[in-house]
């Protein structure tokens, strides 16, 4: 199973145990725009084209120091990704 399978099936399966730097590293492989402040602010943005081929914006808070990122944002991306029904397709 690549690292990619696995990481999805992990945010998946327990989306209130996702590390900001796993989410937008899976933001990133989807190849959404980035539209974070320049200056290190405490939201990074994106653009995430939905499967109706409509642009939506998610903002990501970046959680302080040893927390996870807000299980509402995680499950935010897995339906704006659609994720499940990738995840099932490449099973």
């Amino acid at each position: 199973m690549s690292q990619l399978l696995k990481r999805v099936r992990k945010i998946i399966h327990n989306p209130g145990d996702v590390s900001h730097d796993d989410l937008v590293w899976l933001l990133e492989k989807f190849k959404k725009d980035d539209r974070s402040p320049g200056s290190g602010g405490s939201h990074t943005t994106y653009v995430v084209i939905a499967a109706d081929g409509t642009p939506k914006i998610i903002t990501v808070p970046k959680p302080k120091k040893g927390r996870q990122v807000g299980k509402t944002y995680v499950k935010q991306v897995i339906d704006l990704l659609e994720l499940e029904e990738w995840y099932e397709s490449h099973c």
